[in-house]
This record gives structure tokens, C-alpha cells and sequence, in this order.
């Protein structure tokens, strides 16, 4: 009696442990679900499947919840205001950045992520436009990881202090790697421009090309044609090639990159130049200032 009781006992026990595995399995798969988006989509729909996808990608933003996924398919998607990533999910373009295109179509800036666990994956963002100051009219980093996407055609022509055409990143979280940054543009006469490309200021731009950028100092110091890194910044296996600094009549610095605090490594840094209506011109390459290192 007393075997038979325990072995009943026994038996219950572990269909009590299967029954919270299971439970804890469904759990899991329900807070890891992806939502899709696909420009054949319906924002009425749920978004749980590509059968169901969204329409926008910023309705499908709002419903993911931290370590969740939002698939986007191939196709060109519209912006009417700027995209928020600011919680720890994955915006991913499915065919890459040849065939997932945000365009911003000239109406103000494209992204801003502020979560270090916030992930940007295979897309092309492009059109994004500002005449006022703000920093990064493509891309305005404080967290997260921008990766496997082109950054082109963005544009500041503000005249106060901006900093960062195609991307300005700020913090120790801020991650940009195996992206193409290309032919943005900030700056005026009046302006305090820099980073014609990006704008670093304590991040990390890893295995990137940089190429085609331009900062138009104004008159005031500024720089970096292709990259402006401040703050311990770090730029590693990129290639920095075709940028432009110049300026009206103060001291253009970086036609390539201006370091001022930050480490350059093992780059390639070719036929960028700097230019000046009437002031000197420094390191149509590199121009570097304070604690900052060039290796390889």
C-alpha cells in the first residue's frame, strides 16, 4: 500500500513539473513572438503573422514588448515623422538593406534609439531633411546597435550648432557596425557643423565605409568631413574614402576625420580633402587634437 502511495505521488509530482514546463514554454514563446509589417498590410490587422501583417512600422514599434522582433519584408516605407526605438526589441529588414528602404522623403529626421538593448537591422534610411538644429537628421543615437544598413542622403542646413548629417551618436552604448554612410550633408555659413557622416561622441563605429560625406563648417571650429569623434570614441576596420570638409573663412580640421579624444584603428583613410574661401585648411585625412590615437 504505502509503495503504491508514493508511486501515485510520485506520478503526480511530475505531471505537476510537466504541466509548469509547459506553461513556462508557452510563456516564452508568446513574449519572444515577432510582429510583421509588409506594405501589403493592414494596421486593423494583429501583426502576429506575415498573413496578418502591419502596415506601418511604427504601429508594429508599439505593440513589441522588449526582446520581441518586428520583421519588416521587402519594399519602400514612407515616413510622415520619425521612427522611435526607444525599448529593447529587433527592427529587421528581412531581405537587407538592398531591398528594406525607409525614406524620410525630405519631412525631418528618419530614427532615434535610446535603448542600449534597442537592435536596427538591414535597412536602408534615406531623405532625411532639417533646416533646424538637431543632431543626427538620419539617425540620432543615445543607445543600441545600428547594423547591416545604409545611412545616404540626409540633410542639415541649420544654422546653429549641429552635429552629425547621417548619424549622431552619443554614449559608451552606442554601436554602429557593417553600415554604409553616404552622401549626407550639414552645414551653412552661420552654422557650428560637425561629423558630415556621423558625429561620435564615446561610441563605437566597427567595420563601416564612410564615404562621400560633407560638413560645411560655417564659420566657426568644427569638422570631420566623414566622422567628428569626441570623448573617447572608437573607429576600428573602417573605411573613411571621398569626404569633404570646408568652411568660409576659419580653420577647416578633418577632411576625412577630426579625433578629438577618440582612438582611430586599423582604417583605411584615403582621397578625402578640406577646403576654406579664406582660412587655413588642417588634415584633409586626419586632424587630430587633445588625447587621440591613430594606429595602422
Amino acid at each position: 500500500m504505502t509503495t503504491s502511495i508514493r508511486n501515485i505521488m510520485m506520478t503526480r509530482t511530475l505531471a505537476g513539473l510537466m504541466t509548469w514546463a509547459l506553461s513556462c514554454s508557452l510563456a516564452f514563446t508568446v513574449s519572444a513572438q515577432s510582429y510583421y509589417v509588409a506594405t501589403n498590410g493592414n494596421d486593423s490587422a494583429s501583426g502576429t503573422s506575415w498573413d496578418t501583417a502591419l502596415l506601418t512600422i511604427s504601429n508594429a514599434i508599439v505593440k513589441a514588448s522588449a526582446g520581441q522582433t518586428v520583421a519588416v519584408s521587402n519594399g519602400t516605407y514612407v515616413l510622415s515623422t520619425q521612427l522611435l526605438l526607444n525599448k529593447g526589441i529587433t527592427l529587421q529588414g528581412v531581405g537587407g538593406a538592398a531591398n528594406t528602404i525607409i525614406d524620410a522623403n525630405l519631412t525631418g529626421r528618419i530614427l532615434s534609439m535610446s535603448d542600449s538593448a534597442a537592435v536596427m537591422d538591414g535597412f536602408t534610411l534615406k531623405n532625411g531633411l532639417s533646416a533646424t538644429a538637431i543632431n543626427g537628421v538620419g539617425v540620432n543615437m543615445t543607445g543600441g546597435t545600428l547594423q547591416n544598413c545604409t545611412v545616404s542622403a540626409c540633410t542639415n542646413t541649420a544654422s546653429g550648432t549641429i552635429r552629425g548629417g547621417g548619424i549622431f551618436m552619443s554614449g559608451s552604448s552606442c554601436l554602429v557596425t557593417n553600415c554604409l554612410i553616404s552622401g549626407n550633408y550639414i552645414g551653412l555659413d552661420g552654422a557650428t557643423s560637425s561629423g558630415g557622416g556621423i558625429f561620435n561622441s564615446g561610441g563605437r563605429i566597427l567595420s563601416s565605409t564612410v564615404t562621400n560625406n560633407t560638413v560645411q563648417q560655417g564659420r566657426a571650429v568644427g569638422g570631420g568631413g566623414g566622422i567628428y569623434v569626441i570623448d573617447g570614441g572608437i573607429i576600428s576596420n573602417c573605411t573613411i574614402v571621398a569626404n569633404f570638409a570646408d568652411c568660409t573663412d576659419v580653420a577647416t580640421t578633418g577632411g576625412g576625420i577630426c579625433v578629438d579624444g577618440g582612438t582611430v584603428v586599423d582604417c583605411l583613410i584615403s582621397n578625402n580633402k578640406t577646403a576654406s574661401k579664406t582660412g587655413p585648411t588642417y588634415g584633409g585625412g586626419v586632424a587630430m587634437k587633445g588625447n587621440s590615437r591613430v594606429e595602422r
